[in-house]
C-alpha cells in the first residue's frame, strides 16, 4: 500500500516539475536584477525548459534508508543534466565560466539569433555590428561569468503546487501535514539532504 502511494506521489511530482519548467518566468541575474536586452527593459520572459533534456531525464525511484523507511528519490538519468538541475535550483554565482557547448545548445533550442550591437569604431563613432554565433556564445557566457544566474527554486515551487492541489481536496491543516510528509519522503538529487541506500 505504501509503495503504491509513493509511486503515485512520485509521478505527481514529475508532472508538476514538468509543468513548472514549461511556464514563463523573467530572466534575472544572480543578484536578482532583471536582464535587459541591449540595455533595454522590460525583462525577458522564457521557460526554464529550452531543450527539455533535463526535465525529460528526470525519473523517480523508491529507496529505503538505514531505518527501513521508504522515500522517493528524484534523479536525472543523464549525469551532466544533474549539474544543470543544480544550477537551476541554486543559481550560479558570478565568477565561473559556463560550459560553452551547453550555451551553444541552449542558443539553438531558444532560436537565439545575433542582433546588431552598438559599438564604437576606431574613430570613436557609434556603429552597429552583428556578432557571429561564436561571438554571441562568448557574450552570453561572459554575462553569466560576470552576473551569474538567478536561482529558480523549482523544488519548493513543486511542493507548493502540490500543497495547493491538496488544499482543494482536503482541509488546509491536513493538506499542510500531507505536504510536510511528502517533503520528508522525497529527495531531489540536485540538493540531496538525506542519505539513502
Amino acid at each position: 500500500m505504501e509503495d503504491e502511494l509513493l509511486n503515485r506521489v512520485g509521478q505527481l511530482i514529475l508532472n508538476e516539475v514538468k509543468s513548472t519548467f514549461s511556464e514563463l518566468y523573467p530572466s534575472r541575474t544572480f543578484g536578482g536584477q532583471q536582464k535587459p536586452i541591449s540595455g533595454q527593459l522590460p525583462p525577458i520572459f522564457s521557460s526554464k525548459n529550452a531543450t527539455r533534456t533535463y526535465v525529460n531525464s528526470l525519473r523517480y525511484r523508491i529507496v529505503t534508508d538505514e531505518e527501513d523507511q521508504s522515500f522517493i528519490q528524484i534523479f536525472s538519468t543523464i549525469p551532466e543534466e544533474a549539474d544543470y538541475g543544480k544550477y537551476i535550483e541554486s543559481g550560479r554565482i558570478p565568477g565561473f565560466w559556463p560550459n560553452i557547448n551547453a550555451i551553444r545548445i541552449w542558443m539553438t533550442a531558444k532560436q537565439i539569433k545575433p542582433q546588431p550591437l552598438l559599438q564604437k569604431n576606431s574613430k570613436g563613432e557609434p556603429v552597429y555590428k552583428i556578432p557571429t554565433l561564436k561571438q554571441l556564445n562568448y557574450l552570453i557566457s561572459r554575462s553569466i561569468f560576470r552576473e551569474g544566474i538567478f536561482p529558480f527554486p523549482y523544488v519548493d515551487i513543486t511542493y507548493e503546487r502540490i500543497r495547493k492541489q491538496l488544499v482543494k481536496d482536503l482541509e488546509p491543516a491536513v493538506a499542510q501535514k500531507v505536504t510536510n510528509l511528502i517533503r520528508e519522503r522525497v529527495v531531489f538529487m540536485v540538493n540531496p539532504q538525506r542519505q539513502t541506500r
